[in-house]
C-alpha cells in the first residue's frame, strides 16, 4: 500500500523514518486505534513505523516547500520567508494528519467494498452447506467472483490450507476486517463451531439480518435524496439562473459594468458544487 500525500517514494521514505522511530512511538500514543486501522487498511506496518513515516514525509514536504519558496522569492527579489515559513508550517501539519487518518479511509472503503457483495457470499456458503459440503469447502466456493468479500474468505481458507485451525483463522479474520456486516457473519460461524450447532441455521439468520439492514438502508437513501435534490435545484439552477438575471438587470440600473471575471467565477463555482454534489451523493449510497 502506497503512503499518500508523500514527495518521498515509499522505498525511500521507510528507512529514513527509522531514524525517527522514538518519535514515531510518541505520536501513535495520541492514536490508540492506529493499529486496528492500519491492520484493516491492510498495511504491513506497526503504528509506530507507521507514525514515524508520516513524520519523515511531513518534514521533508515542509523543507521542501519552503527551499522552494524561498527560491522562487530570491528570483523575484521579494523576501517571503515569513511566508514561506508559514506555509511550511501548514503543511507539514497537513501532510502528517492527511497519513495518519489515510488508513481509516482506506478501511472504510473496503468495507463498502466488502459489503456489495456479502449478501451473496454468504448465501452460496448457505447453499453449499445444505448440499452437504463441508464448512472449509462452502467458504473455498467464495473464494472467487465475489470481490473483496472473496478475499476475505480466501485469507481464511488460505490460513486453514497453511495448517492454522479454523476457529483460530475465522478470529483472525474478524478482528481485520472492516466490514461490520463480515465481522458479525464470522462471529456467527464461529459460535456455532465452538457450541456444535447448524452452521447453515446460524448463517440463514444472520443472512436475513444483512437483507433487512440492506432494504432500510435502501430506504433511508430514498428517503433523503428529496431534501438533497431540493438543495440541488435551488443551488446549481435557481440561484444561478436568477442571480445572474437579478445582476445584470440591477446593472442597467445603475449603469455599472459587471466585472468579466464575475461569470467565470459563477461557472467555476457551480462546477466546484457539482463535483461535491455528485461526491456526497456517490458516498451515501448504500451497497447494493
Amino acid at each position: 500500500m502506497m503512503i499518500p500525500f508523500s514527495l518521498l517514494p515509499e522505498k525511500v521514505l521507510y528507512p529514513t523514518s527509522k531514524y525517527f522511530i522514538a518519535l514515531g512511538r510518541f505520536l501513535s500514543s495520541f492514536f490508540p486505534l492506529l493499529g486496528i486501522w492500519l491492520k484493516q487498511a491492510e498495511y504491513n506496518y506497526s503504528p509506530r513505523e507507521y507514525s514515524a513515516m508520516a513524520f519523515t514525509a511531513a518534514l521533508f514536504n515542509s523543507l521542501f516547500l519552503f527551499v522552494l519558496l524561498s527560491l522562487i522569492g530570491y528570483l523575484i527579489q521579494r523576501d517571503l520567508i515569513i511566508l514561506s515559513i508559514a506555509i511550511a508550517c501548514f503543511m507539514s501539519i497537513f501532510t502528517l494528519l492527511s497519513i495518519l487518518s489515510y488508513p481509516i479511509i482506506v478501511s472504510m472503503r473496503r468495507a463498502r467494498q466488502i459489503d456489495v457483495n456479502l449478501i451473496n457470499a454468504v448465501r452460496q456458503v448457505v447453499i453449499e452447506l445444505h448440499s452437504g459440503v463441508t464448512l472449509f469447502s462452502a467458504m473455498k466456493s467464495v473464494t472467487i467472483d465475489y470481490g473483496e468479500a472473496s478475499r476475505e474468505f480466501k485469507k481464511i481458507t488460505d490460513q486453514v490450507e497453511s495448517g492454522i485451525a479454523e476457529a483460530d483463522a475465522l478470529a483472525d479474520a474478524s478482528a481485520s476486517t472492516p466490514s461490520n456486516g463480515m465481522k458479525r457473519v464470522l462471529w456467527q460461524i464461529s459460535n456455532a463451531l465452538k457450541v456444535g450447532s447448524d452452521i447453515s441455521t446460524a448463517l440463514e439468520a444472520q443472512l436475513d439480518d444483512l437483507t433487512s439492514e440492506r432494504l432500510e438502508q435502501i430506504r433511508r437513501y430514498g428517503q433523503e435524496l428529496s431534501p438533497w435534490t431540493m438543495m440541488y435545484m435551488l443551488v446549481a439552477i435557481i440561484f444561478p439562473s436568477l442571480g445572474v438575471t437579478t445582476l445584470i438587470v440591477l446593472s442597467t440600473f445603475i449603469h455599472a459594468a459587471i466585472p468579466v471575471i464575475i461569470f467565470p467565477a459563477i461557472l467555476f463555482v457551480m462546477l466546484l458544487f457539482q463535483l461535491f454534489f455528485i461526491n456526497l451523493v456517490g458516498t451515501r449510497r448504500p451497497a447494493i
